[in-house]
């Protein structure tokens, strides 16, 4: 007799602690199986066994939990079984087995949502309570394709369209703030919200000795740029960053330093992000792994491309 399964996600709204499961005797046809796991929800979540998380999971913190938005990525990507497999060994379940996920938060069970195991989509659920009001598309339903998911359109689409449009439109400085913005975005994209990931990102995967500027000049650059439209941020004022400024010429020219002022092409700058881009997308095909980080924290930025449009807007 196959083995049906209420699980249980037990978290404190930010970490998820533990996991539980009640296990039972498959009923005569998946309806009727279905109907009784939920009917015993209320019931199983207090006598389930529970377990630890997993170990083979790359990404828990150092006291065994994981970051409740990470294990919700898994379950965007339709992965939400993955901290369950043990569970699933040890019981000898079948390869697809039925089963219901329930998420318990500070000890009681929350269901809000109901939805299969296939992977979660916001436009699925428009105006419901959890997702908001209005209408938006789900950039990962909008751009996973038979090869995989495109993340260089989503990417372009969202943030690097909005750098050419700016340069090709003559509107430099904007171009410029657009541009060490958007190096903010990609690196909290790959390390989450650390220190010093600017420079990081960059030194990581560009090659900025091709432009002749160093990752530190450029963040003092950003510093200033973003918050004043100013050429000095302190360190720059007290001499111990070079002053940087763009020009816009030929590929290969740059404007030689003057009036204490190194400057840079802002083409090639550009480029290089590009190409570094390019390198940062690919260590995603090297470690498809970290995916789910990259899911946890893009429902969480904003965009050009993506933003919900009212259904009640004549």
């Amino acid at each position: 007799m196959d083995r049906i399964f209420n699980l249980f996600i037990f978290t404190d709204g930010k970490l998820v602690l533990e996991i539980g499961a009640s296990v039972h005797e498959y009923l005569e046809n998946d309806q009727k199986s279905e109907e009784f796991l939920k009917n015993r929800v209320y019931t199983d979540f207090e006598t389930c066994e529970k377990y630890q998380l997993p170990s083979f999971l790359h990404d828990l913190n150092k006291d065994g939990t994981l970051n409740y938005t990470r294990y919700f990525s898994r379950v965007r990507l339709g992965r939400g079984f993955e901290v369950f497999e043990e569970i699933f060994n040890d019981y000898s379940a079948t390869a697809e087995p039925l089963a219901c996920v329930t998420i318990v938060v500070n000890g009681k069970p929350e269901i809000d949502i109901s939805t299969d195991h296939a992977p979660f989509m916001y436009g699925d659920h428009q105006d419901h309570p959890k997702v908001g009001p209005g209408v938006m598309s789900d950039y990962l339903q909008k751009y996973m394709t038979e090869d995989g998911f495109d993340m260089p359109t989503l990417i372009h689409n969202d943030y690097f369209g909005a750098i050419k449009l700016t340069f090709n439109n003559k509107y430099y400085v904007s171009c410029v703030k657009l541009l060490v913005s958007f190096i903010d975005t990609i690196a909290y994209l790959e390390y989450g919200d650390e220190k010093n990931i600017f420079a990081k990102w960059l030194n990581t995967f560009c090659s900025l000795s091709e432009v002749n500027v160093s990752s530190e000049e450029l963040w003092e650059h950003r510093n200033s740029v973003l918050h004043m439209t100013s050429l000095d941020s302190r360190k720059v004022a007290s001499g111990k960053v070079a002053r940087i400024s763009f020009c816009v010429a030929g590929d290969g020219y740059v404007t030689p330093e003057q009036n204490g002022i190194k400057f840079y092409n802002l083409k090639s700058l550009i480029d290089c992000i590009a190409s570094g881009l390019s390198n940062w997308i690919q260590s995603y095909n090297e470690k498809p792994e970290n995916f789910t980080a990259f899911i946890e924290r893009y429902d969480k930025v904003i965009s050009d491309d993506r933003h919900a449009l009212s259904e009640r807007v004549p």
